[in-house]
Parts: C-alpha cells; structure tokens; sequence
C-alpha cells in the first residue's frame, strides 16, 4: 500500500518485532473452589502498530514501537451443587517508546484496560435449563480519540435450553450490554449497544 496517502499507511522499513516475557503464577486448588494467580512483565521491541499524530488523527501509519508492559492477574472460581461463580481481576501497566517526535500515540496496541474486573456465574437448576450471567468493569487507559467515558459497565444475561427430546440441540437466549454503554472500545468508533439474540444449534 501506499506509504504517504490514504486511510492505513504502509512502511517499508520495519523489522522484524521480537518480545521478551517473564511470568510467574501461583495455582492454589481445593475440591470446590481454586485461584490462579500471575505476576508478569514482557518486552516488546519493534512492535508494528497502527499510530496517529495530532495533527491528522484519521491517518494510520505502520510504525514500530517498544512497549513494556507490567501486570498482575487473579481468577478464582467457586461451585456449589448447582451453581458456579467466577471472578476475575486483571492490572496491566504500559510504557511506550515511539522513537520518533511526529509520532504522538497509538490505536490499538495501547489501547487497553489499565484495570479490568469481571464477575460471573452460572447457574443450572435442571438439567434442562442453564442461566447465566456475565459482568465486565473496566477503567481504559485514556486516549485522545475516544469520546465519552474511560469506564465501562458490562452485564450479558443468558439462557440456555436443553430440550431433552434431543440431547445434541440446544436453544440459547442471549442480551449482551443491558445498561446499553456507549463506552466507545475503540477510540472515535461508536460503541456496541444493547444486543439481543435467540440461536439454535444442533450437533451431530
């Protein structure tokens, strides 16, 4: 494509991108319930990301960038005769280098959750009929391009039907985003907004 004009920029002189990573996780387990937990750092030299500059944030170029990235992570889940929860917490630290002065800051790769929780369960009171829910809290790290709020609140409920005529069909009811959040998860493009869906799927 072409290097000076259009949307998404190419550039003819990237290297490859090589990362570097160190990670360190603890499993801790019992009959009903386990936690795994991770404390991690990885490099990454000569990532090729789309960038932007102020001056004309509609233009992507293709330019490497070095990002270290620090984070720790914790999931647990817990079951109950009918029941399960999960939970989730995710902390992630970034520093980037760009490597160039007419470069001001990143689409994708640093756009990311500086904290983000999640809680969910499921519960299966015959085996017939599966209800779930799924909450998603996130604090994004701020970007210049998005408008609107850097939080974010996420609630998916869903129903799953096993009709026991047929062991391999199973019906499900579904809808994603009730609070209808206009979070935008990509900067300057409009967020999801409430979704509801019925699906069928048989198997053989």
């Amino acid at each position: 494509g072409s290097d000076s004009g259009g949307l998404f920029r190419s550039n003819y002189n990237l290297e490859r991108e090589t990362t570097s990573n160190l990670e360190l996780g603890i499993l801790l387990e019992e009959q009903s319930w386990q936690l795994n937990s991770a404390i991690f750092y990885r490099k990454d030299s000569n990532l090729t990301d789309w960038t932007f500059n102020f001056d004309s944030t509609s233009a992507r170029f293709a330019n490497p960038v070095d990002i270290d990235t620090a984070g720790v992570e914790f999931l647990a889940t817990k079951h109950f005769d009918t029941a399960k929860l999960i939970a989730s917490y995710t902390y992630l630290h970034k520093s980037e280098n760009y490597g160039a002065a007419d470069i001001d800051a990143s689409f994708y790769a640093l756009n990311f959750p500086d904290h983000r929780l999640t809680l969910g369960a499921v519960y299966n009171p015959t085996d017939i009929l599966e209800f779930r829910i799924d909450n998603e809290w996130r604090t994004q790290h701020k970007n210049a391009l998005r408008n609107g709020d850097d939080n974010a609140l996420f609630t998916q409920l869903t129903l799953k039907i096993t009709p026991p005529q047929l062991s391999n069909l199973f019906i499900t009811l579904a809808a994603d985003n009730l609070w209808d959040e206009s979070f935008e998860e990509i900067p300057g493009t409009p967020g999801r907004g409430e979704q509801y869906t019925l699906s069928a799927t048989y198997s053989w």
